[in-house]
């Protein structure tokens, strides 16, 4: 939830922690925990880009979702993971909704769109504040991912 400070110097809280059972994602989770998001924004948004879809990977994987696998857009596999963990009532809708809205809006700084900007859109800059909210907004489903 909030209460952890905006005005942090990395992406991730020192609080922050998950058990991440793959040695790549976990060397990423750090390198958030670490990295100055206030300098390196951009290097900030692409691994946060990363680190959202290799932690869904590794759900889909560990759960054998069927409705997408490795390949699926990022959206579709937010969108199997969330239908999974209300079907299992980890997770109320309430509770889902900045994952809904990630997988789904159009403008949401913490939206797959915004995402994918990052990475392939030139005219597209990421700010280091933007960042730090759609963290705080994820979460509770990123913790959920790696319960």
């Amino acid at each position: 939830g909030r209460g952890y400070p905006v005005d942090r110097k990395t992406l991730v809280p020192a609080q922050h922690r998950l058990t991440i059972s793959h040695p790549r994602i976990v060397r990423i989770f750090n390198e958030l925990k670490s990295l100055d998001i206030d300098t390196y924004p951009n290097a900030g948004a692409v691994l946060f880009r990363v680190f959202i879809e290799l932690s869904a990977d590794c759900y889909i994987t560990k759960y054998a979702l069927s409705a997408v696998n490795v390949d699926s857009r990022l959206g579709k596999k937010l969108e199997a993971i969330i239908a999974d963990l209300e079907s299992k009532l980890i997770m109320t809708a309430h509770e889902l909704r900045a994952a809904k809205q990630m997988s789904s809006s159009q403008t949401q700084n913490n939206s797959v769109k915004t995402f994918h900007s990052y990475v392939h859109n030139k005219d597209v800059t990421p700010s280091a504040t933007d960042l730090k909210s759609a963290w705080e907004d994820l979460w509770t489903f990123t913790e959920n991912i790696w319960r």
